[in-house]
C-alpha cells in the first residue's frame, strides 16, 4: 500500500489522504478573485494545460513523495488550477504545515511552532489577514 484515501465513487482526486508513516494531507478551500474559474477556462480551452487541478496533485504528491520534506517541496511548487490550502502533517515533532496556494506557487507557508504555537488551524482564510467580522471561526477555535 502506498497510500489511502478516503473517496467516493467515481471520483478519481483526492481531497484527504495518508502515506502510512510518512505523512497525511487534506486540503480546504481558498477564495479570492483569482479563483479556479480562470484555471478551468485555460484548461478546457487548451491555453494552458501546465497546471494540475487541486486534488489532482494531491493524488500526484501521494504517489511520488517519499518524505514530509519531499511532499511540501512539491504541494509548494506545483501549478494548480485554483488556489487552496494543503494541510500536511508529519509523524514526527514539528511535522505540521498550511501551505497556502495561488495558482503559480505559495503565498505562505506556516509551520508547525510558528508563534510558539503546538497547533495550527485553518478556517478558509489567509492566516495573516484578519478574519472577516462575519465570520470568525478562529478565535473560538483558538480558545
Amino acid at each position: 500500500v502506498i497510500f489511502r484515501t478516503t473517496t467516493f465513487a467515481g471520483y478519481i482526486g483526492v481531497i484527504t489522504g495518508v502515506r502510512p508513516g510518512v505523512f497525511s494531507i487534506s486540503m480546504n478551500e481558498r477564495y479570492g478573485l483569482k479563483g479556479g474559474y480562470i484555471g478551468l477556462i485555460e484548461w478546457i480551452f487548451d491555453i494552458n494545460r501546465n497546471q494540475s487541478f487541486v486534488t489532482f496533485a494531491m493524488r500526484d504528491m501521494l504517489t511520488t513523495s517519499e518524505t514530509y520534506d519531499q511532499a511540501v517541496k512539491f504541494l509548494a511548487e506545483v501549478k494548480l488550477t485554483a488556489p487552496c490550502y494543503y494541510i500536511l502533517a508529519g509523524p514526527l515533532s514539528k511535522q505540521g504545515v498550511i501551505i497556502t496556494r495561488s495558482r503559480n506557487g505559495s503565498d505562505d507557508i506556516k509551520p508547525l511552532g510558528k508563534d510558539n504555537l503546538w497547533f495550527l488551524i485553518e478556517t478558509n482564510y489567509d492566516n495573516w489577514k484578519k478574519p472577516p467580522f462575519f465570520d470568525d471561526r478562529i478565535t473560538p477555535c483558538i480558545k
